[in-house]
């Protein structure tokens, strides 16, 4: 039997951070950074927040380390619920998405309930609230 080499595209763990990093209090449910808190106040208008440990900057994330909107860097040692087995931003799978307008969307899966994204926001205002808005009108 014949061992091969397999390549996995760039090296991400040379892009990775050193370590978790904390700007704020620790992101847990209810203690927020404050730009966290504005993200926060806009969502619980459209959907029970209550699960939401603390909001996603999915651009910032890489590799194993998420980046919270306040800049908070964690080590996400459950990659999403396992639904990113290599990571964030991965360039292997970015490659396959084109969609820059949605590619860290696509790519990251956020958790919605739990990692909300300032993106999935204002989708959520601009697409479903305002059919729903037209319809309690009518």
């Amino acid at each position: 039997m014949t061992k091969r080499r397999i390549n996995l595209g760039n090296n991400i763990l040379s892009q990775e951070p050193s370590g978790p990093k904390m700007k704020t209090e620790i992101p847990v449910r209810g203690f927020f950074g404050p730009k966290s808190k504005q993200f926060m106040k806009k969502l619980e208008k459209t959907q029970n927040a209550l699960s939401t440990i603390f909001v996603l900057d999915v651009e910032k994330s890489i590799g194993n380390y998420a980046v919270d909107v306040d800049g908070n860097i964690l080590l996400d040692v459950y990659e999403q619920i396992a639904s990113l087995p290599l990571g964030y931003n991965h360039p292997a799978i970015q490659k396959v998405f084109q969609d820059s307008k949605n590619l860290s969307q696509l790519v990251n899966r956020p958790a919605l309930g739990v990692h909300p994204t300032p993106q999935f926001i204002k989708q959520i205002d601009q697409t479903l609230l305002r059919v729903i808005y037209y319809y309690l009108i009518f």
